[in-house]
């Protein structure tokens, strides 16, 4: 179960990603992600959910290099992840929880464009 492989479409949150290097000098890529849940039927609101997605290894580099000017607040992400797990931000009022995971891969999606029939009408 620990290393089952979720494939999510998320979004680039408005804090820019963080990159460095793990112990072993491996390059490392931090992605704080956005999962958009839609309406609460209860209380009507507009719900979101925090990931932080890390990503280490030469698959990751060649990635940042890439994209590194299409990871912005908004941008459409697909990813494939494992280790999910929740934790809570404790510098948060009131505590707000946060999913922490391991990138496996990652690829950006086009945001969609209108239909040329729909813009012409």
């Amino acid at each position: 179960m620990d290393n089952e492989t979720h494939t999510k479409t998320l979004f680039m949150s408005k804090y820019p990603p963080i990159t460095g290097r793990e112990a072993d000098g491996s390059f490392r890529l931090e992605l704080p992600l956005v999962d958009n849940l839609g309406k609460n039927p209860w209380t009507g609101k507009e719900e979101k959910e925090a990931y932080e997605v890390r990503w280490s290894g030469p698959a990751a580099e060649e990635f940042w290099n890439a994209h590194r000017a299409d990871l912005v607040s908004g941008a459409i992400l697909r990813t494939q992840i494992q280790r999910l797990r929740a934790r809570v931000k404790p510098n948060r009022f009131p505590p707000q929880a946060e999913i922490t995971a391991r990138a496996i891969g990652v690829e950006v999606v086009p945001k969609r464009t209108q239909h040329p029939a729909a813009a012409a009408a």
